[in-house]
């Protein structure tokens, strides 16, 4: 996973630095064609996310990696995840998908 790859950066850098971090992965993912969804509670579609609620999304990918302790390695690799999806709720419930493809 993209975001395993950057953990332990993440976790060592202050919290400015996180949110910029956070923002270094948006990017790469929109780099590769990757987008941000989130189900519409009233439509039932899968729409774009804003750029903060994808920023919400990896901060917390991060922080539940931390409380589960699966740090990721030190390669930092730029390629994204193998899995074309990542299916996940924002902590509060909400439906977010993160999609990637070239």
């Amino acid at each position: 996973e993209l975001v395993s790859n950057y953990y332990d950066q993440y976790d060592q850098v202050p919290k400015d630095d996180k949110t910029k971090l956070a923002d270094q992965i948006i990017d790469i993912v929109h780099g590769y064609s990757g987008r941000f969804r989130k189900l519409d509670n009233e439509s039932g579609m899968w729409v774009e996310a804003s750029r903060f609620e994808a920023r919400d999304k990896v901060t917390h990918r991060f922080r539940q990696n931390r409380k589960l302790g699966l740090a990721g390695g030190s390669t930092h690799s730029n390629e994204p995840a193998v899995a074309k999806t990542s299916n996940d709720t924002d902590g509060g419930g909400k439906r977010l998908r993160m999609m990637f493809g070239k």
